[in-house]
């Protein structure tokens, strides 16, 4: 569950997305994560993602890079350990997808044991949307890489101006003058 919450959070990928996630899906040597399908509980399988926007290459910084290559050797030590020939990047021990609720039920424990405050798999995609916002990335990139139409959906619901975001806004206008 904690690699998991890592890949959440560096990708900004929704869980289910995550969940249908395949090897072939981490290309490494191109720093890409290929977004084709999602986990739907409904049909207990993948079905198209959310929107045809969803449908997307997600860039893999250097942080998210080392977190794939590890994914990818520890499901494959998992897949012969357990002895199941299983595909998927998060596979349960018999190598199927995850449960969706026991990891929103681990996240929400462990976010209000550890934080006091109640966590969700859709938090991650806020976290995401924060570290890009200070780090300078476009919304216009934010919003290519959460798989949204436009950049409004991403400013209305996502982007939250972070402490540290702000602090570099005034710092950016503390230096401007007239003279």
């Amino acid at each position: 569950w904690k690699r998991l919450t890592e890949f959440l959070a560096l990708s900004g990928l929704r869980i289910g997305e995550a969940m249908a996630l395949r090897y072939s899906d981490l290309d490494t040597k191109n720093r890409l994560i290929y977004v084709r399908q999602t986990y739907a509980q409904v049909v207990k399988g993948t079905t198209t993602p959310k929107t045809t926007d969803s449908v997307r290459d997600v860039y893999m910084q250097d942080q998210l890079l080392k977190l794939c290559r590890k994914l990818l050797t520890g499901a494959k030590r998992r897949a012969l350990e357990y002895g199941y020939q299983s595909d998927l990047v998060f596979a349960d021990i018999d190598g199927n997808y995850i449960s969706y609720d026991a990891y929103e039920k681990y996240l929400r424990e462990n976010g209000e044991r550890i934080l006091s405050r109640k966590i969700t798999s859709h938090v991650m995609r806020h976290t995401m949307t924060s570290l890009c916002a200070e780090a300078g990335v476009s919304l216009d990139v934010i919003s290519r890489r959460l798989g949204h139409h436009d950049s409004k959906i991403t400013r209305d619901i996502y982007y939250h101006v972070t402490k540290t975001q702000r602090k570099k806004d005034h710092e950016a206008v503390r230096r401007i003058s007239i003279l």
